[in-house]
């Protein structure tokens, strides 16, 4: 005797469901996906706002070691070093580049450690 419809329907939807496992494993991969690029977009956002508030040098510096593919700008590294000649004497700016430098190569961002090098 065939099954009834209402077995069938069963059966059909049944049969399309996956297996429980394969959707943990896609929600979990999903959301390491969307907790990295929400962690990458805030931390943008904070070097952004850093950049607005800060000093000429510390512009500089996170312009010149921006977490991307493009190699520093002259116009940066130019600026970078007018700016350190612009500082009286009194002020010891080297040691506060070094460390800010520094700072820059602790970083996770492979692109940045290379560029504050």
């Amino acid at each position: 005797k065939e099954p009834s419809f209402l077995a069938r329907s069963f059966d059909a939807v049944k049969s399309s469901m996956p297996d429980p496992s394969t959707i943990r494993e896609v929600a979990s991969n999903s959301l390491n996906v969307a907790r990295a690029t929400t962690s990458s977009l805030s931390a943008n956002i904070y070097r952004e706002i850093k950049g607005l508030t800060s000093s000429e040098l510390e512009q500089v510096l996170l312009k010149a070691t921006r977490p991307d593919d493009g190699a520093v700008k002259g116009k940066h590294v130019e600026r970078l070093v007018s700016v350190t000649y612009q500082i009286s004497p009194r002020y010891d700016i080297y040691d506060a580049v070094l460390r800010k430098l520094w700072g820059k190569m602790a970083e996770k961002d492979w692109r940045t450690k290379v560029k504050a090098l």
